[in-house]
């Protein structure tokens, strides 16, 4: 079963040997194209989330810094006005001392509440959920 110079086992092996990527270099190409286009995207987007995480991070201390500098301010106020009391050289009503210390005291609670829970947020998993959208 031979057809001119070629028996029918050859071709079948010729044909087989032949690998996907010689049958069309140009969908090969296309799919390299789409592969770096996407990779580029990709190195483009977790660079950016790089750097607003570095921003972020500088500007968390900086208000850190300046939250327990008021905070640490307050509470040093407060033990010398509570000192003052004390010994007798600074005359309130009684129960405006007892308000003024408790509402400080509350204040610093606040200060406390609102460094921990917006200063410290959780990781934000919103890059991960982009990435593997790309």
């Amino acid at each position: 079963m031979t057809s001119g110079n070629v028996s029918d086992e050859n071709a079948a092996g010729l044909v087989s040997s032949i690998s996907p990527l010689t049958v069309n270099p140009i969908d090969d190409k296309i799919k390299d194209r789409a592969a770096r286009d996407k990779s580029s995207v990709l190195k483009t987007v977790v660079a950016a989330w790089k750097d607003q995480q570095k921003e972020e991070r500088t500007m968390r201390g900086n208000y850190a810094r300046l939250l327990l500098w008021a905070l640490f301010s307050q509470i040093f106020l407060v033990n010398i006005a509570f000192f003052l009391l004390g010994f007798g050289c600074l005359k309130v009503d009684e129960w405006t001392a007892r308000v003024f210390i408790m509402a400080v005291f509350g204040e610093i609670s606040g200060m406390v509440f609102f460094i921990v829970k917006y200063l410290f947020a959780k990781g934000d998993d919103g890059i991960m959920k982009l990435i593997e959208k790309l």
